[in-house]
C-alpha cells in the first residue's frame, strides 16, 4: 500500500539532554487523508 506522509524536524535541533543528544527530538510525521465522499470512498494515496 502507498501512503502519503508529510514530515517535520526543526532546523536548528540539537536534540535533548544526555542519550538524546545529537539525536533529533523535533521529527514528527502524519499520514495524510485526502478522499471524496461518496457511495464508495476513494482515497488519494499518491499526491
Amino acid at each position: 500500500a502507498v501512503f502519503s506522509r508529510v514530515a517535520r524536524v526543526c532546523k536548528y535541533d540539537r536534540g535533548g539532554p544526555h542519550r538524546f543528544r545529537n539525536r533529533w527530538t523535533s521529527f514528527l510525521k502524519s499520514r495524510l487523508n485526502c478522499s471524496v465522499t461518496g457511495d464508495f470512498p476513494f482515497y488519494f494515496n499518491e499526491i
